[in-house]
């Protein structure tokens, strides 16, 4: 299965492709992830996760094209991993952008949201 989410605001696009793969659905991410766009990737990830309950299964989050990222933003990432957690599914951060690698770093959340080499 493969779909997109998308918002338009003023002068940007933010759009989330979710596509399932063998190893799990992959949720692939485009553009400024804050306030008015975390929406966007929680629901997209609410739909991903339904399809991986019962776990154990991996969500990942491809945010290599996201270009800003929000202490929102990283609320919604959080959100997604907690709700993850409820079903029994890891959601781990596969790629990320030097902002959102920067973010991840600052606040702590590395540990959390990235998947292990």
């Amino acid at each position: 299965m493969t779909s997109d989410d998308r918002f338009a605001g003023r002068d940007r696009e933010f759009t989330v492709e979710d596509r399932d793969t063998p190893v799990g659905p992959v949720l692939t991410v485009l553009g400024e992830l804050d306030l008015g766009t975390g929406s966007v990737l929680r629901a997209a990830a609410r739909r991903a996760l339904a399809r991986t309950a019962p776990g154990p299964a991996v969500l990942r989050l491809d945010l290599t094209g996201v270009s800003f990222c929000d202490s929102s933003g990283l609320n919604a990432l959080l959100t997604v991993r907690a709700e993850g957690e409820a079903v029994g599914t890891l959601v781990a951060v596969t790629g990320t952008s030097p902002t959102v690698a920067r973010l991840l770093q600052i606040t702590g959340t590395a540990a959390m949201l990235l998947l292990p080499a």
